[in-house]
């Protein structure tokens, strides 16, 4: 019942600040190191071109 209220009643805040956490996310995350490390993703090749076996 009490999530219905706040819901209801904080509507607008709540969508008016949804923008600027999307903005903020990554950079947080990043910050915080919950986004993955980037550049790292070795071994993702297929074709490994000029190797002789």
């Amino acid at each position: 019942m009490a999530a219905v209220l706040l819901w209801s009643e904080h509507r607008a805040h709540f969508l008016g600040v949804l923008p600027f956490l999307f903005i903020f996310a990554c950079p947080l995350l990043h910050i915080f190191g919950g986004h993955g490390s980037h550049g790292l993703h070795g071994g993702h090749r297929s074709d490994k071109k000029g190797e002789r076996s």
